[in-house]
């Protein structure tokens, strides 16, 4: 409950990508919270209390996903990830992504790192189009044309051949750094 707009904050931009809008809001409320979650409008969260259940899922720092109903534990649809991790790389999503394929990036990084956690009893259903779980609109349409997926597709494969390896290392210094000064 809210009960003045004090508690609420409002960020007003010039037109922007997803990517940008999400790591313009992680930058403003790093020092505020312990996890990150990226989510949108077709996830039904079903099961209570999912972020406290996947929080608990992660040991020591990590990346843990639900059961989405449609990839289940072989894609982190969507995610939560420990604060540490987000800053070892320095976006909550990968820059040159406009809007699909972070699920990707960050399964990526997950098992190479050994720090993604699947836990099939948190349901958050993805309502996909290609699920036939929704219909196709306008927002659908633009957000994940041919063009968009291509765009996208090549930024991943350039960060995989680029900078992957570099934000691998990254992650996994922050993980032994926690587990030694534990």
């Amino acid at each position: 409950y809210i009960d003045t707009l004090k508690d609420v904050a409002f960020t007003i931009n010039n037109r922007k990508t997803t990517t940008e809008i999400i790591n313009d809001n992680w930058k403003y409320s790093a020092d505020c919270y312990k996890y990150f979650s990226v989510t949108n409008d077709d996830f039904i969260y079903q099961t209570k209390d999912w972020d406290l259940k996947l929080i608990k899922s992660i040991k020591g720092l990590g990346i843990a996903f639900g059961n989405d109903l449609l990839q289940k534990q072989y894609m982190p649809t969507t995610s939560v990830i420990s604060r540490e991790i987000v800053e070892a790389v320095d976006w909550l999503q990968m820059p040159l992504l406009t809007h699909l394929f972070g699920d990707n990036v960050w399964n990526h990084i997950g098992r190479a790192c050994e720090c993604i956690f699947y836990n099939p009893e948190v349901i958050i259903e993805h309502r996909h189009v290609f699920a036939r779980k929704a219909e196709a609109d306008e927002t659908h349409n633009r957000t994940n044309s041919q063009e968009m997926y291509r765009k996208d597709e090549q930024a991943f494969i350039q960060w995989i051949k680029e900078n992957s390896k570099d934000d691998i290392k990254k992650v996994k210094e922050v993980i032994i750094n926690k587990l030694v000064y534990r």
